[in-house]
């Protein structure tokens, strides 16, 4: 058996090639194409700073926004 038929029995498909269903040929290619970790180390540590320093920016200027109050 191939590795594009095991993966398709993997996630529900069938093993027996001449019967399609319909949920099966509406399925997107992404459910059946393989996945490569593309992120290294240094990405993932970029994103959490910038979720740390994102929501830090926000409350910082919440003072500023008090005090001027609505526009």
């Amino acid at each position: 058996m191939g590795a594009q038929k095991e993966a398709e029995v993997a996630i529900g498909g069938n093993r027996d090639s001449d019967s399609i269903e319909a949920s099966d040929a509406s399925m997107p290619e992404a459910y059946t194409a393989p996945l490569h970790r593309k992120l290294k180390s240094r990405h993932i540590q970029m994103i959490a700073i910038g979720g740390i320093i994102g929501p830090g920016l926000f409350v910082g200027s919440s003072n500023a926004l008090h005090i001027a109050g609505p526009a």
